[in-house]
């Protein structure tokens, strides 16, 4: 970072992110995997079970809203009047072939999702998430990654992770 912008605290996640854009910007979505896939999992195994999710994701936590930022960079748009205010957010981006689209996330949603791309089972993740937020409900988690088609495998290791 330069010098002179140490004082601008929401530059580094900004460079992150716009970054990262560049890299979701040649992403290409593959096949996901349907629900049927994980209907034929025994429940009692589900917790040991790893996602893969698609490559053209990013998830950022910072104390700025980093994609409001983003958002007018890209469609390079700049409003008579905007406040940065400080302002925790946990973002997942994701693109494919140019196209983005950047989400807000709960805490829970957030953390469930990042221990799954760190490599954790379900069950670790899952755990993670309730952790940090009680309310996380794993079940409508698990199924909203599958509606918007972000899980690309589904795999069981004999450590339990995925494979």
């Amino acid at each position: 970072m330069r010098p002179e912008t140490t004082h601008l605290t929401y530059v580094a996640a900004f460079a992150d992110l716009d970054w990262h854009t560049g890299r979701l910007a040649v992403s290409i979505d593959v096949a996901a995997a349907k629900r049927e896939r994980l209907a034929v999992i025994d429940p009692t195994d589900l917790a040991d079970v790893g996602v893969t999710l698609q490559s053209g994701t990013h998830y950022l936590r910072a104390s700025w809203p980093m994609d409001t930022l983003i958002t007018m960079y890209l469609a390079d748009a700049s409003p008579d009047s905007w406040t940065l205010v400080d302002e925790e957010v946990r973002i997942e981006a994701r693109g494919a072939r140019g196209s983005f689209l950047f989400s807000r996330l709960t805490v829970g949603d957030y953390v469930f999702r990042v221990s799954l791309t760190e490599g954790h089972t379900l069950g670790d993740a899952a755990s993670r998430a309730l952790e940090i937020d009680p309310e996380f409900d794993p079940g409508t988690a698990l199924l909203t990654l599958v509606d918007e088609q972000l899980i690309t495998s589904v795999g069981r290791s004999e450590a339990g992770g995925q494979s």
